[in-house]
């Protein structure tokens, strides 16, 4: 008997049309999605797929993560994750586990990939936009001729973002 994939889906930052086509692609052909949820319910990563596939008939199984310092928690839930996942797997169905931004870049798909491949099942990540990227190609700074360096930062950062340019520090709002 065939044994299902895990994929790791980056949703990209927030705009569906910046899924890839391959994102898009995979999606629609996994018959089950597991996407993160907050505490308050909200679920942004399938927000952002469901901008650009139809996910009528998909199994969608909430991924609840307490943000928590407690290592035994936060062990406990990922392998309660895992466990979910293999049943899934294990029965042949592909599961696409949506990540906000790119799968390598700060993603539960890189904490839980280990263990299902532990368990004898193929994990994948499918790439996507990362924010920063996103951020940077929209800024008119990054097409300055003599910029060295951009840094992005949450606004409500203390760090204020600089350039270099021509030897001097320049400040971007």
């Amino acid at each position: 008997m065939s044994k299902g994939v895990l994929y790791g889906m980056g949703t990209g930052p927030g705009d569906p049309e910046l899924l890839t086509i391959k994102a898009v692609r995979i999606i629609e052909s996994c018959p089950v999605i597991a996407a993160p949820q907050t505490a308050d319910g909200a679920m942004v990563a399938l927000d952002i797929v469901c901008g650009a596939v139809d996910l009528t008939g998909k199994t969608v199984i909430p991924v609840r993560f307490s943000m928590t310092r407690d290592a035994e928690r936060r062990a406990a839930e990922h392998a309660s994750l895992v466990r979910e996942l293999v049943a899934h797997l294990d029965a042949a169905r592909d599961v696409a586990l949506l990540n906000l931004g790119d799968p390598s870049i700060y993603a539960t798909f890189q904490r839980i990939a280990p263990d299902v491949r532990a368990r004898g099942f193929e994990a994948r990540a499918i790439p996507g936009v990362p924010s920063f990227c996103a951020v940077a190609a929209g800024s008119s700074a990054t097409s300055r001729p003599r910029c060295r360096r951009l840094c992005i930062s949450c606004p409500a950062a203390t760090t204020t973002c600089a350039a270099q340019s021509a030897g001097r520090g320049r400040r971007w709002s």
